[in-house]
């Protein structure tokens, strides 16, 4: 194709017949080309000379390694992969990341950590260190490139990115992520014996032929060649396995081995021996053909090596004899530098005795394999090795990944040897068999001890062996079969987490698969590619139902390749059937001994046998959401959940460690996770379901009851201070609630569950759930209850206050009223309970404009409380507060006033000065202040009441917000907008902070921070704060809400100010849509809606129409709220103006008049 080097048209013209994917090639080429010639290089050359020109060699040694692996059958889309991130895997080295600042917080994403911050000003000038910030990710950055120009944020370069195939991108930024990732030392093995991941056997040919590409245009520091030993302690060699031939003299060839300058700083100019072991094994067949010539070889591990020095060629003579060798060995050579092809025929496989094969459809757990490795290692600093101990759950994988470490690892080993240790007798049959692999003169004899002594002799004496023992579950067994002060390797799996008695400390705990490794683990072992994405969401939705769980991936993988079922119908069917499916699956025995159903049966029967209450405890946690269990569930509930558990818990408050007995063999089994700082445990999906499968029906219902029941009773009150635990709760009852439902748990325990549930939900304003969990409560309460019995009104009662939040008035008054009368039946007429529902249907009509009504409630409930509570309860306080708030909205200040001053007067007599009460009634005096314009004497109240609230409940709590707004509002209203900005500012913050980014509260301090930009002038500061605040409204409450209409009555203003009279028109209509639907056509909200249109038609110079809506809106708000009211007189002035510029001036005469008259009259009466 044109625009491509012979190379790759010999590439492309071999392997992809596909017409689109070529093309894609050919945008991605010029992608490439633009980037490189249009960006200044971000990295200096002395680092490297990347681009263009090094893609194209990149793509020649790819086509080398290509013919040397005939055996790697490779698809379309996987040379495709190939060619793509041959062209963008060092697009990161180009990455302006203060240009693209989205581009770094991509790569963090994808795991990137950057120790440097960047401050160049412009793109020649970042720093060395900055450089190298960017080299060591630049293959995550290269990644973020291909995301970023994929969601088209560049016009210019995302076009070409766009053309690749949308099942491919992801595997794209993969192959680039892994290019650098993976070990060269694995990389042959990878794309050669068919890894896990095909990808990965990708991205492992295009980091050998990044490698091989390493010359002296590119690399001017140090010509290496890099093997990674591990990820912290990297040995680089010279390029292609060999350093420069530095003849000392005419005999003498010296090879050297070195640290690469980075590494100088950690381990100094030491190089270890059995690194230059490995480099001998390594370099075989070179060493061979040198000592052939009669050329002595000396290994030198000094690392006194000349930078910026180039690597010498072999004299001719000799590189004939090496050609020859090599193609003889099936290695490769050119230029006089030698090539190690992707697998060295003479490197010697050790002595073993694995007992499985290496597994095909080994996926992930490449840090796992890093860090034994690393740990392993670092034990050679040591004079003893010290064995590493690899635990956890059984089925998470512990066998699989030491055979994966056995295979990976294998040469650096003479001897690899595997021991069953799940058993004495195991044990020593496997020791037998050792000293028969060692050829130890004792192997044959009868005595087994007399064996057993020999092998445990040999590994004291031997060195560079590695020993596995397997299924080491009890620590105890192993006691006399550890070899003492070992030359070697030692590694155990485990599903127990304490080896004192070993005096092992190496500890590495294997965790179930990360949600990226068991997609690609299920794509492996199922052979599936290209799925559809309902195929792909019901992939992840399986993992995530086997809790990531590798035995039972496995043994799904292995049922939907051997069936040839769809991922969707797999996981349709085990919904329904669960485990029993999960267990035909026929796993092969030889790799997995054991299903997922047997392979913890035996730790239940442990945990049985050691401690009754460990068990039961289990069997309680069968029934609770899996993640974070918290240990309180067990100390407030002990007594609900039978006499085991009650008995063994008795003491717990007095003696904690109580707790830890019955914890540990669970914990000792890997059954569950710990976590101490937070006081919860996690237990696996499938621990869960093996469980309750275990359990007949009337077991299973027994402990879903002592479970809703252990849940209800560690469940708090519903008050701001314990957020926190109600939080940690919350998927453990919302897990009851399922059970309930489930199992039709009709009982007084499950009711209160459900409905306090609901209360948190609510006061968290997910009303959309809580509705569901109070409507469950009711429910059961109907069935089990008598039709008037307390808890039942109780239940009536939240979920009226549910929908007299959400704006539902004509369904939150049924409930209220029916509740009342629930109360006044059975607790008589004068009971606190019957005031507050007294209260709470006063409130809502009250919201709904029937001030008439609410009143004479309001009134009752003050007198019920003072008559059975006296005159200075603070319920007393509540119902003047709840009077005046009334009297407040009927403009009735004077009478308003005298019951906020003895609401105060209560709340300091009985509480003390400093209560939370106390500040509640300081703000609403305050603000009662405001409406009459006594500025100076509000300012103390809310200063006072702000201090309270920060001095009592903290800097973050709510309330300090409510006081930060409410005195930020007086500075408004006094013009000292300077003084309110960081006020408001500080109580959004609250508000973000403790009740999240999508609370009404948010939104209200959005609303007010926005109005004094307004007031402040600054339009275009505001209009974000306006909009997000309807939003917020909109998605939490519902569209038709009041609170909506306020919004869309604020940004309408706002339009206003700016003169988009068309911008604001349907806003303000929607507004006076809602409250007329929600509210009624005689609402005061209405009126004000109505005089907001109207303003807005005057500014239009729609004068008939203005008019109409004044005359309807005063009529209304005369009607609702009284002549004496301010918003009323507000109207009246609004409908003068009107009229005199309608040139109406005796009407309008007539009008001010009367405003006159009626604000005399009130100032007269206050």
């Amino acid at each position: 194709m044109p625009g491509f080097t012979e190379v790759e048209n010999r590439i492309l013209t071999k392997y992809i017949s596909d017409l689109k994917l070529s093309r894609s090639l050919t945008s991605i080429r010029e992608v490439m080309e633009s980037i490189w010639a249009n960006e200044a290089p971000r990295i200096v050359k002395d680092y490297t000379d990347h681009g263009e020109e090094h893609s194209k060699r990149v793509a020649c040694c790819a086509e080398k390694l290509l013919q040397v692996s005939p055996d790697a059958k490779f698809s379309q889309q996987e040379i495709y992969l190939l060619l793509a991130g041959i062209y963008l895997h060092d697009i990161g080295m180009q990455c302006d990341i203060v240009k693209y600042p989205e581009i770094k917080e991509k790569a963090k994403r994808l795991g990137a950590k950057f120790e440097e911050a960047f401050t160049a000003k412009t793109t020649n000038e970042y720093s060395l260190e900055e450089q190298k910030e960017i080299r060591k990710n630049h293959h995550l950055l290269s990644a973020a490139w291909i995301d970023y120009l994929y969601e088209g944020n560049d016009p210019v370069l995302s076009h070409g990115i766009k053309s690749v195939p949308y099942d491919l991108v992801d595997d794209l930024m993969d192959v680039c992520k892994f290019h650098s990732k993976l070990s060269i030392n694995d990389c042959s093995d990878i794309f050669t014996d068919y890894p896990s991941s095909r990808k990965k056997m990708v991205a492992s040919l295009l980091r050998f032929a990044d490698e091989l590409d390493i010359s002296s245009k590119r690399v001017k520091i140090e010509t290496v060649k890099i093997f990674s030993i591990n990820r912290d302690n990297r040995i680089y060699w010279w390029l292609h396995n060999y350093t420069k031939i530095n003849f000392v003299d005419s005999n003498k060839i010296r090879f050297k081995v070195n640290l690469h300058p980075e590494d100088f700083e950690s381990y100094g100019s030491f190089v270890r021996e059995d690194y230059i072991t490995n480099f001998k094994i390594k370099n075989k067949p070179v060493l061979d053909v040198l000592v052939g010539q009669r050329i002595p070889v000396v290994i030198d591990n000094n690392s006194d090596v000349v930078a910026h020095t180039r690597a010498e060629k072999f004299p001719p003579e000799i590189t004939a004899v090496l050609d020859k060798k090599m193609e003889e060995s099936g290695l490769s050579s050119g230029s006089g530098h030698i090539h190690v092809s992707s697998v060295d025929p003479l490197d010697k496989e050790p002595k073993s005795n694995i007992p499985y094969s290496k597994n095909p459809y080994f996926t992930g757990r490449d840090k796992k394999l890093e860090q034994i490795h690393e740990t392993l290692l670092s034990n050679k600093t040591v004079a003893l090795s010290q064995p590493v101990a690899v635990c956890g759950l059984g089925g998470v994988g512990k066998t699989q990944t030491a055979v994966e470490y056995t295979y990976r690892y294998r040469d650096e080993y003479e001897f690899v040897l595997w021991v069953t240790a799940d058993s004495e007798d195991s044990i020593i049959s496997d020791y037998v068999a050792v000293a028969k692999l060692l050829d130890l003169p004792v192997k044959n004899d009868s005595d087994q001890n007399l064996v057993v002594s020999a092998v445990l002799n040999w590994f004291k004496n031997n060195e560079n062996w590695l020993l596995v023992f397997d299924n080491a579950d009890e620590p105890s067994v192993l006691k006399n079969f550890m070899p003492l002060n070992p030359k070697g390797h030692i590694l155990l799996t485990s599903r127990a987490h304490l080896f004192d008695e070993l005096d092992i400390t190496n500890q590495l705990e294997m965790d179930k698969m990360f949600p990226d490794e068991a997609r690609e683990f299920f794509l492996t072992r199922t052979g599936r590619k290209n799925l559809k994405p309902s195929e792909f969401k019901a992939l992840d939705e399986l993992a995530f139902e086997l809790d990531y769980l590798p035995l039972a991936l496995e043994q799904a993988g292995a049922y939907i390749r051997k069936k040839e079922c769809s991922f969707e119908d797999y996981l349709y069917s085990y919904k329904k059937s669960g485990l029993k499916l999960l267990e035909k699956s026929h796993i092969v025995p030889e790799k997995y001994p054991k299903s997922v159903a047997t392979t913890w049966s035996l730790n239940f029967k442990n945990v049985e046998q050691t401690s009754k209450a460990s068990a039961e405890l289990l069997y309680v946690s069968a029934f609770l959401n899996p993640s974070q269990i918290p240990v309180d569930i067990f100390i407030k509930g002990a007594k609900e959940l039978g006499p085991v558990i009650y008995s063994a818990l008795e003491d717990v408050e007095n003696d904690p460690l109580v707790l830890d007995e019955i914890l540990e063999p669970l914990t000792q089994y890997s059954l569950i996770t710990r976590d101490t700082d937070n006081h919860t445990y996690d237990i696996h999906r499938l621990v869960q379901a093996v469980l309750r499968d275990r359990m007949d029906e009337n077991t299973q219902q027994l402990w879903v009851e002592r479970a809703v029941k252990a849940v209800n009773l560690a469940f708090p009150e519903v008050e701001y201070k314990n957020w926190e635990f109600c939080d940690k709760l919350l998927p453990h009852a919302q897990t009851c609630a399922e059970y309930i439902e489930l199992w039709d748990i009709e009982t007084e325990e499950s009711a209160k569950l459900l409905n306090e549930t609901g209360k948190y939900l609510y006061e968290r304003v997910r009303f959309e759930e809580c509705e569901l969990f109070y409507n469950r409560a009711l429910n059961i309460r109907k069935i089990i209850l008598d039709p008037d019995h307390p808890d039942l009104a109780e239940s009536l009662n939240d979920l009226a206050e549910l929908y007299h939040s959400q704006g539902k008035y004509s369904d939150a008054e049924p409930l209220y009223t029916r509740a009342l009368e629930i109360y006044e039946k059975v607790l008589g007429s004068e009971h606190p309970d019957v005031a507050a529902s007294l209260n709470n249907l006063a409130g809502l009509y009250e919201s709904q404009g029937k001030y008439s009504e609410a009143e004479p409630l309001y009134t009752r409930a003050l007198e019920i409380h003072e008559k059975v509570l006296g005159s200075e309860h603070p319920y007393v306080a509540t119902s003047l507060n709840s009077l005046a708030g009334l009297y407040v909205h009927q403009g009735k200040y004077s009478d308003a006033e005298p019951l906020y001053t003895r609401a105060l007067e209560i709340h300091e007599k009985v509480l003390g000065s400093e209560h939370p009460y106390v500040a509640a009634s300081l703000n609403n005096l305050a603000n009662l202040y405001v409406h009459q314009g006594k500025y100076s004497d509000a300012e103390p109240l809310y200063t006072r009441a702000l201090e309270i609230h920060e001095k009592v409940l903290g800097s973050e709590h709510p309330y300090v917000a409510t006081s930060l707004n409410s005195l930020a509002g007086l500075y408004v209203h006094q013009g000292k907008y300077s003084d309110a900005e960081p006020l408001y500012t500080r109580a959004l913050e609250i508000h973000e902070n403790v009740l999240g980014s999508e609370h009404p509260d948010v939104a209200a301090s959005l609303n007010n921070l926005a109005g004094l930009y307004v007031h402040q002038g600054k339009y275009s500061d505001a209009e974000p704060l306006y909009t997000r605040a309807l939003e917020i409204h909109e998605n939490v409450l519902g569209s038709e809400h009041p609170l909506v209409a306020t919004s869309l009555n604020n940004l309408a203003d706002l339009y206003v100010h700016q003169g988009k009279y068309s911008d604001a028109e349907p806003l303000y209509t929607r507004a006076l849509e809602i409250h007329e639907n929600v509210l009624g056509s005689e609402h005061p909200d209405v009126a004000a809606s109505l005089n907001n249109l109207a303003g807005l038609y005057v500014h239009q110079v729609k004068n008939l129409k203005a008019k109409e809506l004044f005359v309807r809106s005063i009529n209304i708000m005369e009607k609702s709220k009284g002549e004496d009211h301010p918003d009323f007189l507000g109207i009246l002035k609004n409908y003068a103006s009107l009229l005199i510029k309608m040139k109406k001036g005796r009407e309008a005469s007539k009008i001010l008049k009367r405003v006159e008259y009626i604000s005399a009259k009130n100032k007269k009466n206050s």
